[in-house]
């Protein structure tokens, strides 16, 4: 089960996938080397996966609504 710290982080990356590591690891509030290990741990992958998912979700829904107003 992950930390309220891992899923914070998680969605920092996720918010921002441009942010360097070094950037990340300050707002998520944790060292370089917890950084790295979280990154490493498979069910904090999978969660940015899911996470990553659902944006995308999120996305496609606005955008398939702008485009169907746009040519209704």
């Amino acid at each position: 089960m992950l930390t309220q710290k891992q899923m914070n982080m998680a969605q920092i990356w996720v918010d921002n996938p441009n942010i360097s590591m070094e950037e990340l690891k300050d707002r998520a509030g944790v060292s370089q080397k917890t950084c790295y290990m979280y990154r490493q741990n498979e069910e904090f992958q999978e969660y940015v996966h899911q996470l990553c998912a659902q944006k995308f979700k999120d996305m496609e829904k606005y955008i398939v609504n702008a485009f169907d107003y746009e040519y209704s």
